[in-house]
Parts: structure tokens; C-alpha cells; sequence
């Protein structure tokens, strides 16, 4: 399992231990975090999710599942369209067509 993890700051990363102790015991293979602000490499998980489209695309048409949670206001519309342009261009598929997968 793969985790993406979105957090404001450095210093929010309450996670962090878990997050460690789930990859110790082998219920994470990876973890990519990332930091809305307060880093000098601020980004946002929808960033990563667009940079690993090619992973997303396979990992859904191998079946498998995505849980997300955020705001669904903002955080998940903004997901929906990631996902949706993952959809595109690994999947060539049309924008129909990635609204039905």
C-alpha cells in the first residue's frame, strides 16, 4: 500500500510516528508526504498525485482502491480532477468516459 499524505507544515506531521511504525511493519510500501506551507518544497498531494499518474492509473486498473480523506469541498474536488486528467493521459480515455471509470 502506498500512502500520500498532505500536511500544512513540518511541524503538523502528527502522522508521523504511525506513519513510520505502519511502514516498519509492512502496511505501507511507501509514503510520500508533502507540505502545503512552511517548507521550502511546498506542494500539494494533488502535485504528487499528477507527478505519479502513471503509478495511480496502474494501481486502479490493477484494482485497486483509493481512500481520501480532506475537505470535500476543496481538497476533494481538487482530487476528482487529478484523477480525472490521470484518467486522460494514462488511460486515454475522454473526459466521459474517466467521469464513468
Amino acid at each position: 500500500a502506498r500512502l500520500f499524505l498532505g500536511v500544512r507544515t513540518p511541524d503538523d506531521e502528527v502522522f508521523k510516528t504511525p506513519v513510520e511504525e505502519a511502514i516498519k511493519i509492512g502496511a505501507l510500501d511507501d509514503v510520500s508526504v508533502t507540505f502545503a506551507s512552511g517548507d521550502k518544497d511546498k506542494r500539494l498531494v494533488t502535485d504528487v498525485l499528477l507527478d505519479e499518474g502513471e503509478y495511480v492509473w496502474n494501481h486502479f486498473e490493477s484494482g485497486g482502491v483509493a481512500f481520501i480523506c480532506g475537505g470535500a469541498r476543496s481538497f476533494g474536488a481538487a482530487v476528482e480532477d487529478v484523477l480525472l486528467k490521470i484518467f486522460q493521459v494514462h488511460g486515454s480515455l475522454d473526459y466521459s468516459d474517466s467521469e464513468q471509470y
